[in-house]
């Protein structure tokens, strides 16, 4: 089964990558490896539960990229 055409695979791999490679988040780069991510950011909760007391930030990383296989 195909999930992704191999145009969007490539696609998606370069945004992916770019977060890296020219984004907010080259720390996490691995000298020798293409590496990509995704990054994301959620309110936090109150632990009353009256509200909201900040943020969450999180990060998906995706390596090494020559293994990936998203176009099943």
């Amino acid at each position: 089964m195909q999930v992704l055409t191999p145009a969007t695979d490539k696609s998606l791999k370069e945004i992916l990558e770019s977060v890296v490679t020219a984004g907010e988040v080259q720390d996490v780069k691995v000298r020798g490896y293409r590496v990509g991510g995704k990054t994301g950011t959620a309110e936090t909760a109150r632990p009353d539960g009256a509200g909201l007391s900040g943020y969450t930030a999180s990060l998906v990383g995706m390596a090494p990229w020559t293994i990936l296989n998203t176009s099943c």
